[in-house]
């Protein structure tokens, strides 16, 4: 707590040295340990938070930027990390409750795509193209979820043995 106020270092050494003399000489051993614990504890969280610190995503080129650049062009590249961090638990969420599950426990649906086709209500449908491709056909597939990424296990859409 004294190492967090705003007073010079002098001032700061005349406090500690006041205080440890205040201590009273006929306290328990448990009142002394007590004491101990507390100052162990209170060195242990601070030496946390600084541990927290440095091993905070890109902080100190962060710092580089905000020292040459401003405080503004600093603050961008936080928001561009906080985006980059919200991507990364969105990830850990979508694989820990939608991937995961699908790739453990597979649905084997063979009639996936024809659930009306006897009622005559839907047409069958193949994502798999046939014939002459273009080469970057696949690679749109790839970012649109179309295609091929309909047969897969990241097509939201696609929910193996429901409604059948």
């Amino acid at each position: 707590m004294l190492r967090e106020l705003p007073l010079p270092m002098g001032l700061k050494r005349a406090v500690r040295q006041v205080r440890d003399l205040q201590v009273p000489a006929m306290s328990s051993r448990w009142q002394s340990w007590l004491r101990s614990q507390n100052t162990r504890l209170r060195r242990l969280q601070e030496e946390a938070g600084e541990l927290l610190g440095r091993m905070q995503l890109w902080r100190k080129p962060l710092e580089t930027i905000g020292g040459q650049f401003g405080g503004g062009v600093q603050s961008y590249f936080l928001f561009l990390r906080f985006l980059v961090l919200l991507n990364f638990l969105s990830f850990t969420l979508i694989a820990a409750f939608v991937l995961i599950p699908n790739l453990a426990l597979p649905i084997n649906n063979t009639d996936q795509y024809s659930s009306n086709a006897s009622t005559g209500l839907c047409r069958i449908y193949d994502p798999t193209p046939e014939g002459l491709v273009d080469f970057y056909s696949y690679i749109l597939d790839l970012l649109s979820g179309t295609g091929f990424m309909e047969l897969s296990v990241l097509f939201y859409g696609w929910y193996g043995g429901v409604g059948t």
